[in-house]
């Protein structure tokens, strides 16, 4: 998948977040940040279609997760719980990752 230009997954535990009382946070979180090439529709369908399996071992725990297939309450229960973000750093800007795979491949094979 390589319209994919980052993915991270981190788990912050309930007693890390800071200045909250202990206590009132009642679950662990499961953060997931990605960069893609392409519409949030083909993203999602990519991930269901080619990683259901390994999705629904990540996020089984998460609270109301539907599972990801079918693909449609997949995509509703993402759409409640994501955020997007105004910016983000490209250190190749106009590059996909097949560019920098490419780019790489040359500059090693030169030598």
């Amino acid at each position: 998948m390589t319209f994919i230009h980052y993915a991270r997954w981190q788990v912050v535990c309930r007693h890390d977040w800071l200045g909250e009382p202990p206590g009132q946070v009642k679950y662990n979180y499961l953060l997931f940040f990605s960069n893609f090439n392409g519409t949030w529709d083909q993203y999602i369908d990519a991930f269901s279609d080619v990683l259901p399996r390994g999705l629904n071992l990540i996020w089984r725990w998460s609270v109301k997760f539907p599972g990801s297939v079918p693909v449609t309450p997949f995509k509703n229960y993402t759409r409640l719980i994501q955020y997007d973000t105004d910016y983000y750093y490209n250190v190749y800007p106009g590059a996909a990752t097949t560019d920098v795979r490419a780019a790489l491949f040359l500059i090693g094979s030169a030598r």
